[in-house]
């Protein structure tokens, strides 16, 4: 992951890492109801583990993407490594609520001029 920040492995790359996390409960009821409800439930029966400990094993979530919390650990271990000046965090329910704002927090952290009337429409 470091060539993608253009890192030489002493930290001096230019690249900008922008994190957007969802609350986890939320993320767990997208998931436990992402392709209907599973057979084994939430707390497991005779057809599996259930949706919430499949959720928290940490060592073989069988989930598409994984463990959310692994990513969540590192991705704050990134963020806490690229500092402020590289790495951002966008929260999910803020973006919904305030989706204005969140995006000027993004073009300012790019660096990017601020969004025309016409661009910020197109997005909106």
């Amino acid at each position: 992951p470091r060539g993608i920040f253009g890192d030489d492995g002493g930290g001096a790359g230019r690249g900008r890492l922008i994190v957007v996390v969802r609350n986890l409960k939320d993320a767990l009821v997208s998931n436990h109801h992402f392709r209907g409800l599973p057979k084994d439930g939430w707390f497991g029966n005779e057809h599996g583990p259930g949706s919430l400990n499949r959720w928290v094993d940490l060592e073989s979530c069988p989930n598409a993407f994984g463990s959310a919390f692994k990513w969540i650990r590192e991705s704050a271990d990134a963020v806490e490594e690229l500092g402020p000046d590289r790495a951002l965090v966008i929260y999910y329910e803020a973006l919904k609520l305030n989706f204005d704002s969140e995006l000027r927090r993004i073009n300012a952290f790019l660096g990017l001029p601020p969004l025309t009337e016409a661009k910020a429409q197109a997005v909106a």
